[in-house]
């Protein structure tokens, strides 16, 4: 064999060698908790709070998530001022590095006051991060514990879900996105876990009440 034929032949191993990793797939994240709201509610993944007034969460099979009916999601509203609800995971999650994800939506044809949240609790019930839908203000609220609120246009109440996305990195950087946008919030030294996520939705004023809608709760880790 020459000396240029080998030459050849390690150039060609090299280049094997590099191109070998770029193929592999990247690393699947592990489902800790996931939601379609397909099965009963609140069976065994949520514990519902007592509600005040008139407000209700039930199964919805009309509007949710999906391409084929049925259209499955958990719906939050009322018929009378000062009316309240939450739901919580019934299990709580404490990994190194987390990212909750929950698709939501509103619908104002009966009414255009109300508002829908979701929370991220710690294990002594801390709000450690949350989102406000507000459809009286029109204002879509993220918070992060010890950081500055902040306050954006809701989206429009027309039945779109919108997936709100709260991630904490294994050095406890977290970040609040919108259907899969740019970092609309940021914050350091997040509020250890164990967390847990709960829906809610109140109605302290008007006279008529907005729906929300939630569906695909999804807690994963990398």
């Amino acid at each position: 064999m020459t000396t240029k034929t080998w030459a050849r032949r390690l150039a060609a191993t090299a280049v094997a060698a590099l191109l070998i990793p770029a193929c592999k797939s990247s690393k699947v994240p592990d489902t800790l908790f996931l939601d379609t709201f397909d099965g009963a509610y609140p069976g065994t993944n949520w514990v519902q709070a007592a509600p005040t007034g008139s407000a209700i969460a039930v199964k919805d099979v009309t509007h949710g998530v999906g391409t084929t009916p049925p259209f499955e999601s958990l719906a939050m509203t009322a018929s009378s001022v000062s009316s309240a609800i939450t739901t919580e995971t019934a299990s709580s999650f404490n990994p190194s590095a987390v990212t909750f994800s929950i698709q939501m939506a509103a619908d104002t044809a009966s009414g255009a006051d109300g508002i829908g949240t979701i929370t991220i609790r710690d294990s002594i019930d801390t709000a450690v991060a949350s989102v406000s839908w507000n459809e009286t203000t029109s204002g879509l609220t993220f918070t992060i514990f010890g950081a500055t609120n902040q306050t954006f246009l809701t989206p429009t109440a027309d039945l779109t879900f919108h997936k709100l996305t709260f991630s904490i990195t294994g050095s406890g950087q977290a970040t609040w996105t919108m259907d899969n946008g740019a970092a609309l919030m940021t914050a350091t030294n997040v509020v250890p876990g164990p967390w847990t996520v709960e829906l809610g939705a109140s109605f302290p004023s008007g006279t008529s009440w907005a729906t929300f809608y939630f569906d695909n709760v999804t807690v994963t880790t990398p």
